[in-house]
Formats: structure tokens, sequence, C-alpha cells
């Protein structure tokens, strides 16, 4: 589909979905005026606001709204967001996430993501730690566009926060127990109170589950898709003194799994290709014959809340957390011989320090001023290794040889930050903000080769020194009590780094740091009396210095280079509607066009009007949830859910063969419950939808023919969730 059959086809989809939300309310009568949709709080600007008063594009969801969608974990929300793709790869370390086209994948622990997550304002750290599980979750919020003046550097394509419940005053908790298809079990809930009254709370969440998996390595006829995992959380808020608040957290995820990376669809040679989806042909070369990968991560934080007497509020957040993978095992050969394999290894730590100060709320003027201070470390190491049949099929005598990358990354960052708010009249309001960053990196890297394919590079040392401006502005205007229009210009920036993967030469080691600039225009609206929610936001993004990853074939190395410029252009559309007892509507639509401006890349070739990677035209999700008593305290509730999403391109170069093809799901939750218990019966993808997360046709590495490997996303799922709480 062309460009322009694509923008008709999102003026099309607009048109409807603007005709399928606004027809059922326009029908109603203004006497059902008690229902109203429920508050949502966000803590998008340091501090708790409604959804509503905050000049920003955001997705938020309540615990109640995640609980009735069925979403347990972060990458479960994907489908579910305007414009934002929340890449369901199967390994933990490989997440790919992309907000308004611009995606975060950090390959190599030399790249930074520009997408943030951040649980109760901790950054988590890099891209294994993003699926984050959520039994004891208060909100979950999606900041889409640069974050720079609150967040930091990296939040250049947006932010996740994640804010879990505090420790209750009063005895409370649930328990959830379910079972799915495919061997699927999950065990999850939390316990919060008191501990001793009036001084100290305590809250413990976990979450356990286990998969026997959905694909099938004929090798051996083992199973792929396959996973254990625990996660755990321990809380504990201290109250010493009325206007003194401590928060003390620890959690700790691990996750064995047998990942279905890829199978081979299309070979030249006719190898590796097994009949029916989910099927591959892998030889485990590693002792024991067994392919377990391995994630963890891990934290520890201390929140301190000061209440001055004036109304002031000044905050602390001390944090370490550590993550890590492996060695985690890819057959890169997949034809069921020792041909090549490679063991993943990588682990990193986290150590940060906010300080920050808030204003009192309601006053003409309110602010937060803070300072933030943290140390990264990070390492790897990547063997590729030629198998004990390499010389058997190819001729050359490199059985056992090894390719071996050393990466080993220390970034020290501070910054100082504030954003104010100024009410210039009671409609009209001005905001600003600048943060200030000073960013220095030290890298060693040192890449064993195997000639005569893959050259040995360093070792090198190298530096890297930056100090960035990101700053904010914007002014906002109350049409009247629920409804505001508002406007806001934005600058991020993402850092440089190392090129830590194979490369071809110690010249493509370094690539420089990205820009943005953002405009935007939103509104944020509640209509009839409070029983339609309406936000919108119409944006242009300018980028300089786009970072694109590439790879090289003849050489079988990766580049990391800086397109000269980018646009990303869009809008983003969410409504919720209650149009009757019972009845709750709610859909988001995304629209957008992102492209580089100009881009030769560094092969020589002119990629300028390409569609950027991860960026789909239009994405689009509709829901409707209807409940009702059929006898006393018990409701039944039913929900439907369709999706939409158009095709992404995969590569910078916009190859056909690597175009991942758009495709539209649809949902379903049945449940029966009252105060304490609920039952539920739930299908996801009902239709049993085959679409890929990944597609590529490449020359087979080392053997010189081509063929076409497809990552299919986790097919039909179907279950049933037991939940009591108290």
């Amino acid at each position: 589909m062309n460009t322009g059959s694509r923008l008709l086809s999102a003026r099309i989809a607009l048109a409807l979905f603007l005709a399928a939300t606004a027809t059922p309310v326009l029908a109603q009568s203004s006497a059902e005026g008690a229902l109203q949709l429920e508050e949502i709080i966000v803590t998008a600007r340091k501090r708790d606001e409604s959804l509503m008063d905050v000049p920003i594009s955001i997705a938020a969801f309540t615990d109640t709204m995640l609980r009735e969608m069925g979403v347990t974990n972060v990458m479960s929300l994907d489908n579910r967001l305007a414009n934002v793709v929340l890449d369901a790869v199967d390994y933990d370390e490989l997440r790919r996430v992309s907000i308004r086209g611009i995606s975060s994948s950090a390959r190599t622990v030399g790249q930074e993501s520009g997408f943030g997550v951040y649980i109760d304002g901790v950054y988590t750290g890099r891209s294994e730690t993003y699926n984050q599980q959520l039994p004891d979750i208060a909100s979950v919020e999606v900041l889409r566009g640069p974050q720079g003046t609150i967040f930091g550097k990296n939040t250049i394509a947006g932010a996740m926060s994640l804010n879990t419940r505090r420790p209750a005053k009063e005895l409370e908790g649930n328990v959830t127990l379910e079972a799915a298809n495919n061997g699927t079990q999950r065990v999850a809930g939390f316990i919060s109170g008191p501990i001793s009254d009036g001084l100290l709370y305590g809250k413990f969440a976990g979450t356990w589950g286990s998969s026997d998996g959905y694909a099938t390595n004929v090798w051996n006829n083992s199973q792929q898709g396959t996973y254990d995992f625990v996660q755990a959380r321990l809380q504990l808020r201290a109250t010493p003194a009325e206007n003194l608040e401590l928060l003390l957290s620890a959690d700790y995820y691990k996750r064995e799994y047998v990942p279905y990376v890829s199978e081979i669809t299309e070979s030249e040679a006719g190898l590796g290709v097994i009949p029916g989806d989910y099927t591959v042909v892998e030889y485990i070369a590693v002792e024991g014959g067994a392919k377990d990968s391995e994630s963890e991560n891990s934290g520890v934080s201390l929140q301190v809340d000061y209440g001055f007497a004036g109304g002031h509020e000044l905050t602390s957040i001390t944090a370490y957390r550590e993550s890590g993978y492996g060695p985690n095992y890819i057959d890169n050969a997949r034809v069921g011989l020792d041909l090549f394999y490679t063991l993943y290894e990588s682990d990193s730590s986290y150590l940060s320090q906010e300080l920050r100060l808030a204003s009192p709320v309601g006053e003409r003027l309110d602010y937060v001023v803070g300072a933030y201070y943290s140390d990264q470390e990070s390492t790897a190491v990547t063997p590729f290794i030629l198998g004990s049949q390499f010389e058997m099929v190819t001729g050359f005598p490199l059985n056992g040889a090894t390719f071996l990358t050393t990466p080993d990354i220390d970034t020290t960052t501070w910054a100082l930050f504030a954003h104010g708010n100024y009410r210039l009249s009671d409609r009209w309001s001005l905001s600003a903000g600048i943060r200030y960053t000073d960013e220095d990196k030290d890298a060693f890297f040192y890449q064993q080769g195997v000639p005569p394919f893959i050259p040995s590079v360093g070792p090198l040392n190298d530096t890297s020194a930056e100090s960035e401006w990101s700053p904010t502005i914007g002014v906002d205007y109350r049409l009247n009590e629920d409804a505001m229009v508002y406007g806001r210009i934005t600058r991020g920036y993402k850092s440089g780094g190392f090129n830590a993967d194979n490369i071809a030469s110690a010249e493509n080691f370094t690539f420089g740091p990205e820009f943005v600039t953002n405009y935007e225009i939103g509104l944020k609206s509640e209509w009839w009396e409070r029983r339609v929610r309406l936000n919108a936001a119409v944006f242009y993004m300018d980028y300089e210095d786009l970072q694109v990853t590439q790879f090289d074939q003849p050489t079988s190395s990766n580049y990391i280079d800086n397109a000269a410029s980018a646009t990303s252009q869009g809008l983003e559309i969410e409504v919720t509607a209650l149009p009757l007892e019972g009845l709750e509507l709610s859909a988001a639509l995304g629209l957008l066009d992102a492209t580089y401006d100009e881009f030769i890349d560094a092969f020589g070739r002119d990629l300028s009007g390409n569609d950027l990677v991860l960026a789909p035209k239009v994405t689009g999700w509709l829901a409707a949830q209807y409940g009702f008593a059929i006898a006393d305290h018990w409701d039944l509730v039913m929900r439907g859910e369709a999706t939409y999403r158009d095709d992404m391109e995969g590569n910078p170069e916009n190859s056909d063969t690597s175009r991942i093809e758009g495709y539209t799901l649809f949902n379903a939750r049945v449940g029966l419950r009252n105060q304490r218990f609920e039952v539920a019966l739930w299908g996801n993808n009902l239709a049993d939808e085959r679409y890929a997360n990944f597609r590529q046709t490449v020359p087979k590495l080392l053997l010189g023919y081509q063929e076409t490997i497809v990552s299919f996303a986790a097919p039909r799922s179907y279950g049933v969730t037991l939940t009591y709480s108290f």
C-alpha cells in the first residue's frame, strides 16, 4: 500500500472512529447524569494531578482498568496504545519499544534506549527490566513524546511510569489463580496493612508463572516459548512524624525460559524450513543439551518525603538496581546441524540519587526543582562459536573457533532541573521547564575475530563527554471547567554511545547524540456531565542526528550511524464513554507519518523519504464492556476488544522482505463477580491471527545463500482467572 492510500485509509478510519464513539453518546439523555467516569491521578510532573489537568499526551490506566482488560504485565498493554508499539519478542533483553515512530532497541550495552520505565519514580534500567509484573499496581502512565525536562536525557521517545500501591493503613489484599492453554499457570497477589498502628505499615506482593510453550523444535521434539518466572516486592512505610514519611522498597524478578526466537520460512538451499508455523530445527550444542535462557533484575530504594509548614515538600529517592541475563543460547544456523551458535551474557548496575522540592498546590505559581545523579556500569560477553560440524559443511578447518566481543561501559550523569506553572488568569496558564545534563562515558571494547570472516578489533579505550539543555515551554487555556486546550514545545536528547557490537573496524565504534524538538497541540475534555472523556493531541517532531542501526551483509557487522534528519507527525485520540448504566465504551486511534528527511547511510545509499522502523501509519483500539446484576450482590461483566495495527517497516532500507504486515486482533472476557470474588473466562487473539514481530531476508551467515527468517507472535490463548480480594 502506498503512502497516499495509507493516508486515505487513516482519514477514513478517523471518520469511522468519531462516528462510532460520538453517535451513541449524542443519542443519550442527560437525565442519567449521576454516572461519571473515574478520575485518574497521574504523576507525570512529579506531583499528584488529575489526568485532565496535565498538558501532555498520556495514556493512563488505573488498577481497575488493567484488571478488566486482563493486563498482568507491561508488555500485555501492547496493541492498546495509540502510536505505541511494545514489541512482543520472546527475549527479555531484545524488547523493542516504539513511540510515535521512534524505536528504542538497545541491542548492545553501548547503546541507550530512548524509552524509560520507572517504578515509583525509580528508573528500572535496560530493556531486560521493561516487562514488570503488576500484582500490586495502582496505575500505569504512558507518556508520549520527549520527557527530558522531568524524566531525563534518554526519554526522547517517551516514558512509562508504574505506580504501585503504598502499604495501607488497614488490612487489604488479593490473590489470583490463573490457568490457560499450553500449560500456562499464574499465581499473583499482595497483602498490605499496619505493622504498628500510626507508625509502620508493610506490603508484600508476588507473582509466579509458568508455561509449556507454543513452538516445537523438531530436532529433539522439545518445546519453545516455555518459561518459569517469579517476582516479589516488599515495601515498608514509616510515618514517624506527621510531616515525615519514609518508604523502603525492594523487588526481585527472575525468569528462566526457552525462547522461540524465529523460524526459517524460505531458503535457497532448502535447509531449516519446517512445515507449519511455530516449528524450528535447532541443534542444541551447549553442554547437557539444555537451551534455557535467564533474565534477572532487582532493586532497592528509599524514598523520604518531608512536608514543611508552609506547604512545600522535599523528596529524596536513593536507589540501586541490578539487571542481567545469560548466558542465553541462540542457534544461528537453524538447520539441525552444529554449525555456529551464540551465547549472550550481560550485567548492569545502576545507582541513582534524586532530590527535589515541590511547592504547595493551588497557588498562582507552583513549581518543582531538583537535582539528579546516576552511575551505571554495563558489561557483556557475546561469544559466537563455530560448531563441531562447521568444517564438514564449509570446508574451513575452524571447528571451535570463537568470535567474541567484550564491552564494558561506565556512565556517570548528573543533572539539575526545574519546572513551573504560572496562572496568568482563571483561564490562561503558562508552563516552562529546563534541565541541564552532564554525562561522561568510559568504554572498553575488544573484538576477537575469526579470520578470514571477521577481523579482530582493539582493544579500544574511548571516552565521551556531553552537556545538554532540555527545555520545555507551554500554554494552556481553560474553555470551561471540564475542557482545556494546550500547546507545548519540548526539546529532548538521547546520548551518544559506542557500537559495542560486531564491527568491521575501529572507525565504526562511536556515534553521536540525537535530538528532537516536539511541537504539540492538545485537548483534554470531559462532556455530558463527565460521562464522556475525549483527549486528543496533534504533534510534529523534528529529529536531528537520529541514531540508526543497520546490518552490513558483506562484513557481517552492525553499524550505528546518525541520520541527518527525520520527521514524525500525527495525532492521538482517546475516548471513554458511559452511555448508560453498566456500559462503558473505549477507543484509541493513532495516525502517524514518520520518515527520514535526509539520510545518506554508511554505505552511500540515499534513504531520504523512507519510513522509520516500527512506525505503523494507523494504530487503533476499540473496547466495549457491559455489566449487570444477575443476583443479589453478583454481577455479570462482558467485555470485547478489537485492535488494529498497520504495516511497519523492519529496516531503514524499507525492504519488501523485511516489512511487517498489519493485523487485526480480537479479545474477549466474561466475568462473574461480587465484592470479594471474581471468576473470569477470557481469550486473546481469538481468530488465531498469524502475524510477525520480525521478518528479514538475508544471506546465510558464513554460508552464502539467501534465507527468510520470521518471528511469529504468540498464537491464540484462552483461560480462566479466579480472584479473591479482602
